[in-house]
């Protein structure tokens, strides 16, 4: 299901912020170096057709983490342009640079849930892969 949620405040000359289709479901972080980074779009040619056109049937939304480097933490906030988050369809080019673990783990989920439960669960992905980093990078010190 999908809902219109809109936020309002009792100052004056606030504006009233609208948010349009959203979802209620669960969320997972993929997270990772290069095994976790490889692309779904590389994975196109392991699987026919009509596999590959069937992810427009789920309810499927992702989000990519910016790639950047940094020694020190940042503040998230300098992203705020950038946090977006897409449908994951067959004919989005933004889908196919999304970590083929993470799409293929998400879709097998989503199969799962079905099964499970009576209403389908919506599920939303946060992309945080990137190949090429150092292990320690990864970890707590």
């Amino acid at each position: 299901q999908r809902y219109t949620i809109s936020v309002t405040s009792d100052a004056s000359n606030a504006p009233t912020i609208m948010m349009h289709n959203v979802t209620f479901g669960d969320i997972w972080v993929c997270s990772g170096q290069s095994n976790m980074w490889l692309p779904v779009q590389h994975t196109f040619s392991w699987y026919n057709t009509t596999i590959n056109q069937s992810c427009n049937e789920y309810d499927i939304r992702f989000y990519h983490t910016p790639v950047t480097m940094s020694l020190v933490p940042r503040d998230a906030r300098q992203w705020e342009n950038a946090w977006k988050w897409y449908y994951a369809d067959y004919n989005n080019a933004t889908t196919q640079s999304l970590s083929a673990i993470c799409y293929y783990y998400a879709r097998h989920l989503y199969d799962y849930l079905s099964e499970q439960v009576t209403n389908h669960v919506p599920l939303g992905l946060i992309d945080a892969t990137q190949g090429g980093t150092i292990i320690e990078a990864w970890t707590s010190k």
